[in-house]
């Protein structure tokens, strides 16, 4: 049986460092817009700064200012997104238990400890109980 709701989570401090969290929340709004994904079938929360727009991966490359305008435009006009500039550790953990999806989309990034915080959220066993799997 599917699902009716399927949650994603993205965790950076510096949102569009990880460029492609940006083409993720355009690409969501998209599919919305095409009718091949329906607003109650999906939440996104977003936890980090959308405020750092520069990308220092891509050097003289950055992105243009209308990418991050109206990136922060889709994010503002779609109840699917939920944002958060901070939350506490403990939140962002129990955060991960519920959610379905962790994302991580980076231009630049060391090994990603939101990752293994993720993993270790899901594989607890308590994520697969909650979504009726075990």
């Amino acid at each position: 049986m599917r699902k009716a709701l399927y949650t994603f989570v993205f965790i950076g401090n510096e949102f569009f460092r990880k460029v492609l969290a940006g083409k993720w929340c355009r690409r969501f709004v998209e599919l919305i817009e095409e009718s091949r994904l329906r607003s109650d079938q999906v939440k996104v929360t977003l936890i980090g700064d959308l405020k750092k727009t520069y990308n220092y991966a891509l050097n003289e490359f950055q992105d243009d200012e209308a990418f991050s305008e109206s990136t922060l435009a889709a994010i503002a006009n779609h109840d699917i997104f939920t944002h958060h500039s901070f939350m506490p550790n403990e939140s962002v953990l129990a955060l991960f238990e519920e959610a379905d999806i962790g994302l991580l989309p980076t231009w630049a990034e060391t090994y990603g400890f939101s990752v293994l915080e993720m993993q270790s959220c899901w594989m607890s066993g308590n994520h697969h109980q909650r979504q009726g799997i075990a």
